[in-house]
């Protein structure tokens, strides 16, 4: 599953990469893989998907036991407010925190890129002028560009999978997609957790798994969902009083699932 999500994420299929990184989060019973969800949650990121990917994120944060994967965590749950919220003092005060060292490239990027002010991207000029990050805004001309998916250095490998060639001398250099204004701030809004079965372009196709669900003792929903101008439909079963359990009574019926936002 893994290596399946690499390989989705290398051909540019990040929708299908979060979904194989979540099932290989949750594929051995009673040992949950954070390392995995996480990746899951750099994926939803890209997507643009935050619910999803905070509530990643809460489950490392809350029972995680990995001391690397729950400073990990604390950087991702950073970036999410910053995008939702437009507000990086959060994420800025990781600057101050030695733990983050190999972070301060990315960080301050991030800070750049969200916030629109240009020390931060001084900062990312002077102190780490071989990093990818600052390599990115190099003009003479840049050796490397940032893809249009926002935040490409979330991914592992970043030196080849968020970058492209630098374009030839006598031809205009590729013209960024500039990231979306952050959505007005409004009161935060109660989320609830579902366990999430399947994806499906076709209702009839959620609509048979829904009743093979049914028929093993759960009880799924059908719901649309707008994914690049297309509804897919979504199948999901409520968590119970215990996620971990629900997740390990349908690995045991067959069936991959993995937690995510209403």
């Amino acid at each position: 599953l893994t290596r399946l999500a690499r390989l989705l994420l290398l051909s540019g299929n990040t929708e299908a990469a979060a979904d194989a990184w979540n099932k290989a989060a949750f594929a051995e019973p009673d040992k949950r893989d954070d390392r995995s969800l996480l990746e899951g949650v750099r994926c939803y990121i890209a997507l643009g998907e935050l619910d999803s990917a905070e509530a990643g994120v809460r489950m490392v944060l809350q029972s995680g036991s990995n001391l690397a994967m729950i400073r990990e965590g604390r950087f991702l749950d950073c970036l999410i407010e910053a995008f939702r919220t437009g507000n990086v003092r959060s994420l800025s005060r990781l600057l101050d925190d030695g733990e983050y060292a190999g972070r301060m490239p990315a960080i301050l990027y991030s800070l750049w890129k969200i916030s629109g002010e240009e020390t931060w991207q001084t900062r990312l000029r002077s102190e780490y002028p071989a990093s990818p990050e600052a390599r990115s805004l190099t003009a003479d001309p840049p050796s490397i560009s940032t893809a249009s998916t926002p935040m490409w250095f979330l991914f592992s490998g970043r030196e080849g999978i968020g970058a492209v060639p630098a374009p030839v001398p006598d031809q205009p250099p590729p013209v960024p997609r500039p990231l979306a204004p952050p959505p007005p701030v409004s009161a935060p809004a109660q989320r609830s957790t579902v366990i999430q079965v399947g994806v499906f372009g076709r209702e009839a196709n959620a609509k048979t798994l829904a009743e093979r669900l049914t028929k093993a003792g759960f009880s799924p929903s059908i719901t649309g969902r707008p994914v690049n101008g297309a509804i897919h439909f979504v199948v999901t079963v409520p968590p119970g009083d215990n996620i971990n359990a629900s997740l390990r009574r349908l690995k045991n019926a067959g069936f991959e699932a993995f937690p995510a936002n209403k």
